[in-house]
């Protein structure tokens, strides 16, 4: 995207599972993610982050205890969501830096919500590729 908007990337991904049948249940899912960042020097950026979950399938809950799917209503859960977040990252040297990113739900069934998530972590690369 540097032509466009110098420093700047997108990166995206969507993947379909395929998941085994629980209870003659199906229960495949899709999700997507989406990332924007900006460079704002050599060692710090800033990216907006998006995910999106779709289960194709599956069943409602809560289910009370006598419903023939209670053993297994964590699996067949229907969940969807959609997230958004944002961090920040700090690098230093080729191989390392390290990130904070805060996430929220806008939208969800059918599973935990996440309404304030921070996620702190250190990424290294033992890759010998430039």
């Amino acid at each position: 995207m540097d032509r466009w908007l110098p420093r700047t990337y997108v990166q995206g991904q969507y993947d379909f599972a395929f998941v085994q049948e629980v209870a003659n249940v199906s229960h495949n899912r899709s999700n997507a993610e989406l990332e924007l960042g900006y460079f704002s020097n050599t060692n710090w950026s800033v990216r907006g982050l998006c995910a999106w979950q779709r289960t194709h399938g599956g069943i409602d809950v809560p289910v009370p205890r006598t419903d023939r799917y209670y053993p297994y209503h964590d699996r067949l859960a229907a969940e969807r969501y959609l997230q958004v977040g944002g961090g920040v990252a700090f690098g230093w040297g080729a191989n390392s830096s390290a990130y904070l990113v805060y996430k929220t739900a806008l939208s969800g069934a059918n599973g935990h919500r996440l309404n304030n998530g921070f996620t702190l972590g250190v990424a290294y690369s033992f890759s010998t590729l430039r």
